[in-house]
């Protein structure tokens, strides 16, 4: 089976793509999806301001997280599509190793 049509088959890419969508046609938990992508970026690149300011921020970011599970779930989809790509490019670089991708 050709690989992109095996990843877009694949059931965690049609769980992905799901995800995006509800999140897409979501305001509220587009909106918080967007703080965090943003809040993680900040931290990434070291701009994030670490004061009470900040803390406050984050305690808000994380209880509005905790209150949306459309938000928590997409995250947990979103980490088996990545895993997903990752396993794609190791077997891409090292073919002869095994994974759960089908031949």
């Amino acid at each position: 089976m050709e690989l992109a049509k095996q990843i877009a088959e694949s059931p965690i890419n049609v769980r992905y793509r799901e995800s995006l969508k509800r999140i897409a046609s979501d305001m509220q938990s587009r909106e918080l999806l967007e703080k965090l992508i943003v809040m993680g970026r900040d931290i990434s690149d070291g701009s994030f301001a670490s004061g009470d300011m900040a803390k406050s921020e984050y305690r808000q970011l994380q209880e509005a997280l905790n209150a949306d599970p459309l938000v928590k779930k997409h995250l947990l989809v979103q980490r088996e599509y990545l895993n997903l790509l990752q396993s794609v490019m190791d077997r891409i670089r090292n073919p002869r190793r095994t994974s759960g991708l089908k031949d």
